[in-house]
């Protein structure tokens, strides 16, 4: 079940980013373990179009039933790697 657009999802995989980039950095012992778990949980979700606290919430997109196309796949991809690469450049 998706209930997330492709706006949530740029923003959720932006999060991410800034997570692993400041976990990377700053965060040290078991906090780091805690904090890249997070990041790849929201990795995930933002891949598989679902968030559970839309879930819980019961917020469902108004795109969220449209299939990704290929484009919007590839610009996922490219985004996430794109702020890695970036992120690793600023840190």
């Amino acid at each position: 079940m998706r209930n997330e657009g492709i706006i949530e999802r740029v923003i959720q995989l932006t999060v991410a980013n800034i997570l692993f980039w400041v976990t990377l950095i700053g965060i040290g012992g078991i906090w780091k373990i805690v904090m890249f778990l997070l990041t790849g949980m929201i990795v995930v979700f933002v891949f598989r179009g679902f968030c559970p606290l839309y879930f819980f919430w019961g917020k469902i997109s108004q795109n969220a039933e449209k299939k990704l196309t290929l484009n919007q796949i590839i610009f996922l991809w490219a985004y996430a790697f794109l702020l890695l690469v970036l992120g690793s450049r600023v840190f």
